[in-house]
């Protein structure tokens, strides 16, 4: 985060990329997708909670249960974001565990 508050967006697109990044960038706080589309999401929660990067979720699937992990549902207001991700990094709370599916019941 900038010192005007501001966050540097650095995407990646694939769980390749965004292990990459991780091994490669300074990153104060993680937003990922469940869904990430070439898969691998929960082994890049994994990465970065092994190196301490607090994260939050974000996926469209209502039917994903998360338990107590900071989850953005799509679609999100930009300011529900920024609020998350400003949650997350100041209580330094790694939310790594993957989330598990909600009963079909």
């Amino acid at each position: 985060m900038s010192d005007s508050g501001h966050y540097q967006v650095i995407c990646a697109s694939t769980s390749n990329d965004a292990l990459r990044v991780l091994a490669e960038q300074n990153i104060d706080v993680m937003l990922l997708d469940y869904h990430l589309p070439s898969g691998g999401a929960v082994e890049v929660a994994r990465r970065a909670d092994e190196i301490g990067i607090p994260m939050a979720w974000m996926t469209g699937d209502h039917a994903v249960g998360f338990d107590s992990h900071r989850v953005l549902l799509k679609p999100f207001h930009i300011d529900r974001m920024s609020e998350t991700l400003a949650e997350v990094r100041s209580s330094a709370r790694l939310v790594t565990k993957p989330p598990r599916l909600a009963s079909s019941r």
